[in-house]
């Protein structure tokens, strides 16, 4: 047989250490990551495990013949009777949340033998991962609706993760871009594939799957008698790598007209139409996430960062050779080997494209219902959580009820000082 050439261990750059995967002998996944600092520690961790979960196997297969269910029998049973009518992207998200967070660590477990110490050692295994609050609370929500849905079907008699919470530090509230910045970002990307896109994502506040599901029929600029508006109606999941469009949004709320500001509409009529889909690659075709990835390239590029490139240079006896060349970037440096040159000393996201939008709209005073729609969210209460820190808390729009609470500090006219001092005895 030939040699399997695949290395023992995989180096991670990011947290400097090696690892292994292993598969889950219940769930037939490889979902089990070992690290170790150097590879004598990784092999004695890799055994530890390994016998670890021979033993969890033993004990399933031991209680399999009883007839007992299991945490990851459920899950699996949850999942299908649940996630029917979802789109792609929150259906991965339980099969990852399932598959790489909770049947590792509970998975092997009779259902009904489940405590809330178990759960707990959920988020445990997530926080000792480096997990944000964030994704903790998927895997908590995720917990607590395949329990409670146990409890529904008489499975088990009560949800053992009702009390869980996520642990950590709260990451930082989001910040949306001055307008300043969101002037740089107009002017540095036009030109760009991916310039459209970013203009939906600002302009009309598209999810990233939104923007990319849509097509020229769901854009209306010439109408008479009616201003430029769009209709969100698509999104664009990319299972396997390949690109996806389905007629429906990520809530009801999420389909939804928009109107198209000028800025946008200008820039929309002077896009040529080589496809059908507005935001596409080069050839006119949906974008991939490998197509996106690299068609995003263009803003990342920009951001201040720190580069390592390979440059030909002569050694001390004249020979020419190879070094390794690290160099930090900062606004207005040309970006190696590529024609581009760093505008960015600020980074975002598509969705902090969105997070813009919608401060821009509370900021112009429009009325909270009105956001609600426009920014696709299901309720009102998801706007206030969100923007609440925002919302008339501008100086402007407090000064006046601050200076009404300090109004006996306000200097007093001459005059009415002059009164006071000759009523005085």
């Amino acid at each position: 047989m030939p040699k399997n050439n695949r290395p023992e261990f995989h180096w991670d750059d990011n947290r400097k250490a090696y690892k292994k995967v292993l598969k889950h002998p219940i769930t037939g996944r490889w979902s089990v990551t070992v690290w170790g600092k150097t590879k004598p520690i990784l092999r004695e961790k890799v055994a530890e495990k390994e016998a670890e979960l021979a033993a969890l196997k033993a004990e399933y297969d031991a209680g399999n013949a009883d007839g007992k269910l299991y945490v990851y029998q459920y899950a699996q049973t949850w999942y299908r009777l649940n996630t029917g009518g979802v789109a792609e992207r929150t259906r991965k998200g339980y099969q990852n949340v399932i598959n790489n967070h909770i049947c590792p660590v509970i998975g092997g477990m009779e259902l009904s033998a489940v405590t809330s110490d178990d759960a707990k050692k959920v988020i445990s295994a997530a926080v000792e991962k480096g997990l944000a609050i964030e994704t903790q609370k998927k895997i908590i929500s995720t917990m607590q609706n395949i329990f409670e849905a146990a409890v529904d079907a008489d499975k088990i008699r009560k949800n053992p993760c009702k009390n869980l919470e996520a642990q950590g530090r709260k990451p930082p509230k989001k910040k949306a871009l001055t307008r300043e910045q969101q002037q740089t970002v107009v002017a540095a990307l036009k030109g760009e594939q991916i310039y459209i896109f970013v203009m939906l994502c600002l302009f009309c506040g598209l999810r990233r799957e939104e923007a990319l599901g849509l097509q020229w029929r769901d854009v209306h600029l010439d109408e008479t008698g009616k201003a430029p508006w769009l209709e969100v109606c698509r999104t664009c999941t990319w299972p396997h790598n390949k690109p996806h469009v389905t007629e429906y949004t990520k809530s009801a709320a999420g389909h939804r007209r928009l109107p198209i500001p000028d800025t946008l509409a200008e820039a929309l009529r002077a896009e040529p139409r080589t496809g059908e889909h507005v935001c596409h690659t080069a050839k006119g075709a949906a974008y991939s996430e490998t197509s996106f990835r690299n068609a995003w390239a263009a803003v990342t590029d920009r951001f201040e960062h720190t580069v390592q490139y390979k440059q030909r240079v002569k050694g001390e006896d004249g020979v020419s050779v190879w070094k390794i060349v690290t160099e930090t970037l900062k606004v207005g440096d040309a970006v190696p080997h590529k024609d581009r040159v760093v505008a960015f000393d600020f980074s975002f996201t598509p969705h902090t494209l969105r997070h813009t939008y919608i401060t821009e709209l509370i900021y112009a005073n429009v009325p909270l219902k009105t956001v609600q729609y426009l920014a696709g969210h299901a309720t009102p209460d998801i706007t206030i959580s969100i923007y609440t820190d925002i919302m008339l808390n501008k100086p402007e729009d407090t000064i006046a009820q601050v200076n009404e609470g300090f109004k006996h500090f306000q200097a007093q006219s001459p005059s009415t000082n002059d009164e006071k001092n000759a009523e005085i005895p």
